[in-house]
């Protein structure tokens, strides 16, 4: 895929350094994490396709990263800080606000965020004041509105 957006970050050496690129015509990336990182998280978005977060195994063979061709709407509606999974996988919140802008977004109505082309799978959002989550399945070319209770 062209013109993806890459954004690594390395997991499990307490730090938070990340690494981000854009692939080359050929889909190909290349990400400069740190030496002693073994896991890393990958948020990756493309235009046409989807936007979604792995956590992958890193080393010497290169990765192949698959998107899904079809994504769907997640809407969270929550009042203050919050975060948010994919199949239980975190996705940072610039990388969604970056997404929305991306798409056309002003980003005016922060308290209903409306996340275009988001990969199908499970998702959880979380209060951060509150600890309380709600969960739903989001399927390709369909809507999910999550409400996490005051």
């Amino acid at each position: 895929m062209i013109g993806a957006s890459v954004v690594g970050y390395g997991l499990e050496i307490g730090a938070q350094d990340h690494a981000s690129t854009a692939t080359d015509v050929n889909g190909r990336f290349a990400l400069y994490l740190p030496q002693r990182a073994r896991r890393a998280h990958f948020t990756v978005g493309a235009p046409g396709r989807t936007l979604q977060s792995f956590e992958l195994a890193i080393g010497a063979t290169p990765l192949t990263i698959e998107l899904e061709p079809v994504g769907g709407l997640l809407e969270i509606v929550v009042s203050g800080r919050f975060r948010v999974a994919r199949n239980g996988v975190a996705i940072p919140l610039p990388a969604i606000t970056d997404w929305m802008s991306g798409h056309g977004d002003p980003l005016n109505d922060l308290a209903v965020m409306r996340i275009p082309d988001v990969a199908p799978g499970h998702y959880e959002v979380c209060s951060a004041a509150t600890a309380a989550c709600v969960s739903g399945e989001l399927a390709p070319g369909g809507t999910l509105r999550l409400s996490v209770p005051n």
